[in-house]
């Protein structure tokens, strides 16, 4: 799916863009050739091989105040307006690194 959505974190140490039932997220001066993204996705498998995939597709996110939360927490709705908190340095050790949500409000 296209990026539909890009931002920038509060303080600016990361930058998330958004497409389909994916949200990429980078660390400002991330070496690509050391250090791998992080993808979010809610829990599933994704139609990247051509079938109707799980995982959820996301509407929109947004970077939470860093005066109330970290800076590595990430927000976002999926298309049933279910709510998902990720802390994007909670990962697997793949290429890319996938964070699966903290919580979420249905």
């Amino acid at each position: 799916s296209p990026v539909k959505l890009v931002h920038f974190s509060e303080q600016g140490n990361w930058l998330a863009a958004m497409g389909g039932s994916s949200i990429l997220v980078l660390p400002v001066g991330l070496d690509s050739k050391v250090d791998a993204p992080t993808v979010c996705r809610t829990h599933g498998q994704t139609a990247s091989d051509g079938c109707d995939g799980t995982c959820k597709r996301f509407l929109s996110f947004m970077w939470p105040s860093s005066e109330e939360h970290e800076e590595c927490m990430l927000f976002a709705i999926d298309e049933s307006l279910e709510f998902y908190i990720f802390d994007v340095t909670k990962t697997d050790q793949g290429w890319p690194k996938r964070s699966f949500p903290l919580s979420t409000i249905e």
